[in-house]
């Protein structure tokens, strides 16, 4: 081959990994304040990472990558509901890039909670009146350092929910696949149902009813009081000191 070619083809081969370089490079992120108020539950889908905390005022913050589209982010309020969602995808060229989506949120009280098709939520905080938050299709939960009267849990789909903290109440359900981690959630009475391969893991003081089936776990910490029991189809529920 002529050196005169293969000298095009080194500045070629150059100028192709200027390109992927300049592509890979993370741009500015474009912060938008929400002007929404008034909501105590929130949707949350597609993908998009949400923290949620406690605090006396309304706040709804988003964050979104230089390479992200920010049209592509609906943050919209309807009612006491504040959906968050991004129904598209971003470009094949730009996946493992810097292209993040992010919505922070500080809110009086927290009632409702619903995260699907792979969000990722972490919520903090003090919340003394009902908690319900449901999980599914690969989404994950982390509640931290919580505290609430009655909390309610609800995964499926394969997806998580980890959760610290403590409350008086707690309801808790796992299915098709899903994991729920309440070990360090220190609660008093506690119904706990696991199903279709699932697996549960939880702290109780008080009364303990715990049904596992089709081949689900269901550990328990802590030291119950008053328990009662029912496994089925594979299904097991392992109980302090056994």
């Amino acid at each position: 081959m002529p050196v005169l070619a293969l000298r095009s083809l080194t500045v070629k081969q150059i100028g192709m990994a200027t390109a992927v370089v300049c592509l890979a490079a993370p741009l500015a992120a474009k912060e938008t304040r929400h002007d929404m108020t008034g909501f105590d539950r929130i949707e949350v889908a597609d993908d998009v990472k949400v923290e949620i905390f406690s605090g006396s005022e309304f706040s709804v913050i988003s964050e979104v990558s230089g390479t992200a589209r920010e049209r592509r982010l609906v943050v919209e309020q309807e009612g006491e509901t504040l959906s968050i969602r991004r129904p598209g995808r971003s470009s094949m060229i730009l996946m493992g890039m810097a292209d993040y989506y992010t919505v922070t949120v500080h809110l009086p009280a927290l009632r409702g909670l619903d995260v699907s098709r792979g969000a990722d939520v972490e919520v903090s905080g003090t919340f003394p009146d009902e908690v319900v938050a449901r999980t599914s299709s690969g989404a994950d939960l982390d509640m931290e350092g919580v505290d609430v009267t009655t909390l309610a849990l609800r995964a499926s789909s394969g997806s998580d929910i980890d959760v610290t903290g403590s409350c008086t109440t707690l309801t808790i359900e796992a299915s098709s696949g899903s994991d729920i981690d309440g070990e360090e959630l220190e609660c008093r009475d506690v119904e706990a149902r696991a199903s279709s391969g699932s697996d549960i893991e939880i702290h109780v003081s008080g009364t303990l009813t715990a049904r596992a089936t089709s081949g689900s776990d269901i550990d328990v910490d802590g030291a119950p009081q008053d328990v009662s029991v029912e496994e089925s189809s594979g299904g097991e529920v392992s109980l302090p000191g056994t």
